[in-house]
């Protein structure tokens, strides 16, 4: 059984009360404002993550460049625990039956090369990796003749063409625990495909 965050944080406060002999309304005070102050710094700085096509290109690794050298990034949501609401309607937005747990998810996008490049604002856990991507302001920043690698979730091709764009979704990457014959020809065909991700 997990401790609620409620508890952690009661916990957390109690601590740097007791060590540093500072009001518990005191720590508490000075949490919620230093979290306003990290949410206005990591907010403003969304804007300046997402690298040029040249910045992506000159950093994209070798075997990006051999196989996939289109690539501007690679998706995937994230989900993050919240405690069940009391009103009903958010219970039922935030509700994941992926985790079977009420949720915030979020997408995240990096590059080739590994740097992060975009954070999504985050949305009830119930949303889908689709609906996530046509809201979240990802496709805005793509370019015609793009290429985003994601796994088989993100059912995305038609929001993608419509830019532009193409959606790769390597056979590693469709989340399953043996690829068919046919996947296996696909992988196969591609020079080093396999080969890529090891060392």
């Amino acid at each position: 059984l997990m401790p609620s965050n409620n508890v952690i944080r009661l916990v957390s406060f109690f601590l740097v009360y007791h060590r540093f002999c500072v009001h518990f309304t005191t720590v508490s005070r000075l949490f919620n404002t230093n979290l306003d102050l990290l949410y206005r710094i990591f907010s403003g700085m969304q804007a300046g993550l997402w690298p040029s096509r040249a910045a992506v290109d000159k950093f994209m690794p070798d075997k990006f460049k051999r196989h996939f050298p289109s690539t501007r990034c690679i998706i995937d949501c994230t989900e993050i625990y919240i405690e069940q609401p009391s009103d009903p309607d958010l219970q039922r937005v935030t509700w994941s039956s992926y985790k079977n747990h009420n949720t915030l998810k979020g997408l995240i996008a990096i590059t080739p090369d590994g740097v992060l490049s975009f954070v999504s604002d985050l949305f009830g856990g119930s949303i889908s990796d689709r609906e996530i991507v046509r809201k979240c302001g990802l496709l805005d920043k793509l370019e015609a003749g793009d290429s985003v690698m994601a796994d088989k979730g993100f059912t995305i091709l038609d929001l993608l063409e419509e830019r532009g764009v193409s959606l790769n979704i390597p056979p590693f990457l469709e989340k399953k625990d043996q690829l068919t014959t046919d996947e296996t020809v696909r992988t196969r065909a591609s020079p080093n495909f396999e080969s890529m991700w090891k060392g």
